[in-house]
């Protein structure tokens, strides 16, 4: 038998909610549980972003995706995490959205890949990317403020 044993949550935060009174809670709903040998290792902590749709950077996004002739959604807020918070937040306080159109695979693992050339015309390779990102950057350059 181990003697040990790990597990890894990850907090998903949304506006007005901060890590470290995410942690305190955990830690207090262990303790009441008697789980104090617990030992909580905070790691990877992004707060939460939001941009609001009207920001020019998020219009010049909408272009370049329908520009690429791609399907989309605008979506308020990401599953995923990201340190959007970097751009959003003081001191910097400007709008951010997570741009892209590739086709990556298993999510920071390992055995990660990036496609080179796609085949598929369906999936982007890293040259219509690039192109992409110009695209994008172009439409965010004419964007009205």
């Amino acid at each position: 038998m181990p003697n040990r044993a790990e597990a890894k949550i990850d907090f998903r935060l949304v506006p007005d909610m901060r890590a470290d009174q995410v942690v305190t809670k955990l830690r207090a709903h262990l303790d009441k549980r008697g789980f104090t040998d617990i030992q909580i290792v905070p790691g990877g902590i992004y707060g939460p972003t939001e941009t609001p749709r009207d920001a020019a950077i998020v219009d010049a996004l909408v272009a370049a995706v329908a520009g690429a002739g791609l399907p989309h959604t605008v979506n308020p807020r990401l599953a995923g995490s990201w340190p959007g918070y970097r751009f959003t937040d003081p001191p910097v306080s400007l709008p951010a959205v997570f741009v892209g159109i590739g086709q990556g695979g298993q999510m920071h693992a390992p055995d990660e890949w990036y496609l080179i050339d796609a085949e598929n015309p369906k999936l982007a390779g890293i040259d219509r990317q690039a192109l992409f990102y110009a695209e994008f950057l172009f439409a965010l350059a004419n964007a009205k403020p």
